[in-house]
C-alpha cells in the first residue's frame, strides 16, 4: 500500500505534465499568432523531487509507472524549451484557489492574483 507521500508525489508529477502540455498549447497558439516568444517555458513548482523528476535527475524506483507520462516534459527540459523552477510554497500563487487561506496570508496571495476586494 503507498503512503501519502507518495501519492502526493505522483499527483504533483501529472499536475507538472497537464499543466507543461497546456503552456506547450499557449505557445503553439502564440507562434501562431506571430506573438514573440522570449526563451523556454518557466513552470514554477514547489516539490524538488517533482522538479528533479522532470528534469530526469531523480529517482524513479517507485515511479517507474510515471516514466512515459513524465518523458514528455523531461525531452522539452532537454530541449531547452522548458524550464522548471523552485518557488517556495508561500509564492505559488494559485494555492489561493486550492487550499484555506486567512488573514495576511490570504491578503498576500489575492494581491499576486491582482483581485481587488470587493466592497
Amino acid at each position: 500500500m503507498e503512503g501519502i507521500g507518495e501519492v502526493l508525489k505522483v499527483a504533483e508529477l501529472l499536475a507538472l505534465v497537464e499543466c507543461v502540455k497546456f503552456a506547450v498549447h499557449i505557445q503553439q497558439l502564440k507562434d501562431e499568432m506571430r506573438l514573440p516568444i522570449r526563451g523556454p517555458i518557466v513552470v514554477e513548482q514547489d516539490n524538488n523531487s517533482t522538479i528533479l523528476l522532470g528534469e530526469g535527475e531523480g529517482s524513479a524506483k517507485r515511479s517507474r509507472h510515471l516514466i512515459p507520462k513524465i518523458a514528455y516534459v523531461r525531452d522539452l527540459v532537454r530541449l531547452g524549451k522548458l524550464k522548471l523552477t523552485y518557488v517556495p510554497t508561500n509564492a505559488i500563487c494559485a494555492d489561493v484557489l486550492t487550499k484555506p487561506k486567512h488573514g495576511k496570508a490570504f491578503e498576500d496571495a489575492r494581491a499576486i492574483l491582482v483581485v481587488e476586494p470587493h466592497v
